[in-house]
């Protein structure tokens, strides 16, 4: 029996944008092009890249927020796609987001707040669903006084941890990470990364993790994934990756590790420079960017291929031109 618990296969999702008066001209936003991808059981696969990279987008198909185009969500080997977003769905795969503020409604009492999904999703009566929630506050170290109080009267961190006792109240199988740390400072950042490696532990779960930080994909995962322009370059487990990168996107972003104020747009322009709008259709998405582009870059895309027993990499410097 296979090990895999989620897999993705060959998700599509375009955006069409429309511009001008009277809103004539219209354009195409390949968010995610052709993405698959596998979280196993008790495994952290981390989705990183820079803004615009899709991550998010896959994030959305992967909770049911957001429906593909084309592709196949499947759970423990069940193509599940027709039933995302529905109640039985949300009580396996659960949400943990960037800002816990936006996601916690301010006119309800943290205890509520943890309990409301396992009334909804679960079936539980209040009474019981409150008695939960007291549990697994207690489980991740909130204080009991917290419970009373709303989200707007608690630290960043703490709200956090309300959001993950919320999740963590219908017995998910999948969290989906989206950020979960970028809101906090360096100190708060740390204690939450270490929750999550405890709670993954003791609640046997799977995460899914989408960051730009690669500071915290090191943290964090098991195996890494690289985006870029709606396409995953390279794929790897993390050690290996962080020790031989092999795609030059992949080698920016964790030599700029080392500059951690700057945006990582910012850290991609000043290195590799802005992406020319002569970029060919055709050709790589990253060839106008690439110091080692070549002939072939602009004018093929390149497959991702195996470099490895679980090492690949959408570059013409190892695949056959």
């Amino acid at each position: 029996m296979s090990d895999r618990f989620l897999e993705a296969v060959d998700l599509y999702k375009y955006f069409t944008v429309r511009k001008g008066f009277p809103f004539r001209q219209a354009s195409v936003i390949k968010a995610v092009d052709g993405v698959s991808l596998t979280v196993a059981k008790g495994e952290v696969l981390a989705l990183v890249g820079e803004s615009g990279s899709g991550k998010t987008t896959v994030a959305r198909m992967v909770l049911g927020l957001l429906k593909p185009d084309r592709g196949r969500i499947m759970l423990e080997g069940v193509d599940v796609t027709s039933e995302l977003g529905s109640r039985k769905y949300r009580s396996i795969v659960q949400g943990l987001f960037q800002n816990p503020a936006s996601s916690l409604n301010p006119f309800m009492r943290n205890q509520e707040l943890i309990a409301e999904p396992a009334v909804y999703l679960k079936g539980l009566d209040w009474s019981e669903a409150k008695e939960r929630a007291l549990k697994i506050a207690g489980d991740l170290g909130l204080d009991p006084d917290l419970l009373h109080r709303h989200p707007v009267e608690i630290s960043g961190g703490e709200a956090q941890r309300v959001a993950l006792a919320r999740a963590l109240t219908v017995e998910p199988k999948l969290l989906v990470l989206d950020e979960p740390t970028s809101a906090l400072d360096v100190v708060v950042q740390a204690q939450i990364i270490k929750l999550l490696l405890d709670v993954k532990k003791r609640f046997n779960l799977s995460y899914l993790l989408i960051t730009h930080d690669m500071g915290v994909a090191r943290a964090l995962a098991d195996r890494v994934a690289v985006m870029y322009r709606g396409i995953v370059l390279e794929q790897a487990p993390a050690d290996e990756l962080f020790t031989n990168p092999l795609h030059p996107y992949t080698k920016l972003l964790i030599e700029l590790v080392l500059e951690p104020d700057k945006p990582i747009e910012e850290k991609v322009i000043n290195a590799y420079g802005d992406e020319s709008s002569e970029r060919s259709a055709a050709g790589c998405r990253f060839a106008s960017r690439c110091p080692y582009r070549a002939d072939v870059c602009t004018e093929r895309e390149p497959e991702l291929l195996p470099v490895g027993e679980s090492h690949s990499v959408r570059c013409w410097l190892y695949g056959k031109s």
